[in-house]
C-alpha cells in the first residue's frame, strides 16, 4: 500500500489564515524561540526548504544533523536542519491537521 494526503478546498481559508499568522509571528518573535525538544511526535514550526516559508510540522524522525518533518496542513514531508525548527505557540498546536491520510493498493 501507498499513502497520500488529501486536502479539502473547504479548509483553504483556514490554512491560509494560519499561514499568515505564522509568517507574522516568525517576522516578529519566532526566531527567538528555537525548538528545545527534538523528538518524534513533537509539533513545531519548520522551514520548508522549497519556498523558505515556515509551516506547522510534526517531527517524524532524525537523520544525523537534520530532522524529518511532516507538514501537517499539507501532507508533504522533508528533511530540515535542526536550526530551522522553532517552538509553536498557542493556539496553533490545538488546530487539527488540515489534510487527511489515504491509502491505495497497487
Amino acid at each position: 500500500p501507498h499513502e497520500f494526503f488529501v486536502q479539502f478546498n473547504s479548509n483553504s481559508d483556514t490554512i491560509n489564515d494560519i499561514g499568515r499568522q505564522i509568517s507574522s509571528h516568525m517576522k516578529v518573535a519566532g526566531k527567538k524561540f528555537p525548538l528545545k525538544e527534538l523528538k518524534k511526535g513533537v509539533m513545531c514550526l519548520a522551514l520548508f526548504p522549497g519556498d523558505g516559508v515556515y509551516y506547522r510540522a510534526v517531527i517524524v524522525g532524525a537523520i544525523s544533523f537534520n530532522v524529518q518533518v511532516l507538514y501537517c496542513d499539507y501532507g508533504n514531508s522533508d528533511e530540515v536542519e535542526r536550526s530551522e525548527l522553532y517552538e509553536i505557540p498557542d493556539p496553533w498546536p490545538s488546530h487539527p491537521s488540515r489534510v487527511y491520510a489515504a491509502l491505495y493498493l497497487v
